[in-house]
């Protein structure tokens, strides 16, 4: 241990070892972020191609390559980690993993959801619970008039 003759020579020193014991925290921290994002990345995708082959295997699961989603980690606000696939024509399938409270095994439970532009310039999201649904609202989203069930009202409707 270094003596130190005077309490500005000491301030000094410790606020040297304060700043980089902080930068050393910073950066496990990160670390454990980063790795943290790339799992539920991953596990978003993971559980997105089991939703599709659990419940879609007569339709999505058919076309749509493992390759076409991409993961997102969990958000602030309590959104959960979710995967996304283009499917064309501004239409994306949204898988968003949660758990739920209720499973006391802390099993996940898979949501997907349709969401497509209207021509009015906003946009419909659709949870989809089978494939008669897909169906439907596939043949919605690519008709070139409003249906009016936006996430804000039509100008139709105004």
């Amino acid at each position: 241990m270094t003596t130190l003759d005077t309490p500005a020579e000491l301030l000094a020193v410790l606020l040297a070892l304060a700043a980089e014991h902080q930068a050393a925290v910073d950066a496990a921290d990160e670390r454990l972020r980063q790795e943290r994002e790339d799992r539920e990345r991953r596990e978003a995708v993971m559980s997105a191609r089991d939703a599709v082959g659990r419940q879609f295997r007569n339709t999505l699961a058919k076309v749509l390559a493992p390759e076409a989603w991409r993961g997102y980690p969990s958000g602030g606000e309590g959104q959960p980690p979710m995967a996304v696939a283009h499917l064309g024509n501004g239409i994306f399938l949204i898988c968003e993993v949660s758990r739920p409270v209720s499973d006391p095994w802390g099993g996940y439970h898979d949501r997907l959801i349709l969401l497509y532009s209207c021509p009015c310039g906003s946009h419909t999201e659709v949870e989809l619970r089978d494939e008669y649904v897909l169906g439907f609202e596939l043949e919605t989203a690519l008709s070139p008039r409003c249906v009016g069930e936006c996430t804000r009202p039509c100008p139709d409707e105004e």
